[in-house]
């Protein structure tokens, strides 16, 4: 199974998260231009890291999976990506790599998975995943904080409907949001997702909407702005 980008094509049929709308949302609008270092947590196929090397030259990515087919195909993208790249693939868990690694990232980034609100689960692959990650809010904004220098930012996609918890999480662990985005499918809808920008230090918080469609029912302008470096 192979997902084809502008510049470079993805396998994923060994991770059980495959290539999906809120990986290319948030990949298309996270920014490493300030940062050496970058962490994928969860990186399953290693999509998000490999946007970031896209944008960003001399990066040196790590991607961190705890599924050891989805860390090979990690791999295996990695090596085929058609621009050099630093990239160091581990296969651990999150919560034990946070607690014994003392290297720092000047970036971090992630679309962990989880369970949708009405009690469905986006196909039975993501709930195995979100199963074996065993990995709470808490755990992620606590890993993170303990992988962070204090000039750090960390990327996130998740739920709207989750947003009250998310900002708890993070301001328990020393995080402030920066940027925070709810992502509509129309205007008249309520958000499914908010893309979230944490940093280390106090700042003011940039609240916006990304709106996925226009009222024609086409993509609208801002959206196909974001993503046009990407799909074809």
């Amino acid at each position: 199974m192979r997902f084809e980008f502008k510049q470079f094509g993805l396998e994923h049929g060994e991770s059980a998260m495959k290539i999906g709308f809120d990986s290319v949302l948030l990949g298309s609008w996270a920014d490493a231009q300030m940062g050496e270092s970058v962490l994928d947590i969860g990186a399953g196929c290693g999509i998000l890291g490999f946007m970031l090397t896209q944008k960003s030259a001399n990066l040196r990515l790590t991607s961190l999976e705890k599924d050891p087919l989805a860390a090979q195909e990690c791999n295996r993208n990695g090596a085929q990506m058609p621009w050099s790249i630093n990239h160091e693939v581990v296969c651990a868990d999150f919560k034990e790599f946070a607690g014994n690694v003392l290297d720092k990232f000047d970036v971090l980034i992630s679309n962990p998975p989880y369970f949708e609100a009405n009690g469905q689960i986006e196909g039975k692959e993501r709930e195995q995943a979100r199963q074996q990650s065993g990995l709470s809010l808490e755990d992620l904004f606590r890993g993170a904080a303990q992988l962070a220098h204090h000039n750090s930012v960390f990327f996130l996609v998740f739920p709207s409907h989750s947003s009250a918890e998310v900002r708890q999480a993070g301001r328990t662990f020393g995080w402030w949001c920066e940027s925070e985005i709810e992502v509509k499918n129309k205007s008249t809808k309520p958000p499914k997702r908010t893309l979230w920008k944490w940093v280390r230090n106090p700042c003011e918080l940039r609240f916006s909407v990304l709106l996925v469609n226009d009222e024609s029912g086409g993509k609208s302008m801002e959206y196909r702005k974001l993503v046009d470096p990407f799909l074809l």
